[in-house]
């Protein structure tokens, strides 16, 4: 994790930037539905995401989680998702 990253999250401390963690899935989740109903406002939704993968960052800092348990989680679901894929695909086949 980037140092300056690593600095605001030791300054702001878990609790303040959880509800900014929150507060930021928020915005956009906000952001997300504004495109559907709209034209796709890429600037918008790039600095949205911006702001929740640097809160997620502190978070993961913060609570000492470790990035390859984390990317282990995240084999499984994708593992995980595709055998349901696979799953629906051959029940449509039959």
């Amino acid at each position: 994790m980037n140092s300056k990253v690593k600095a605001i999250a030791d300054y702001y401390k878990k609790t303040a930037q959880e509800d900014k963690l929150i507060e930021e899935m928020s915005e956009l989740t906000k952001q997300i539905m504004k495109n559907r109903y709209n034209k796709f406002d890429e600037e918008n939704t790039l600095s949205e995401i911006a702001d929740v993968c640097l809160m997620l960052d502190q978070f993961i800092y913060l609570n000492k989680l470790k990035n390859k348990e984390i990317d282990e989680k995240i084999y499984l679901k994708i593992e995980r998702t595709l055998e349901r894929i696979d799953k629906k695909v051959r029940f449509v086949e039959r």
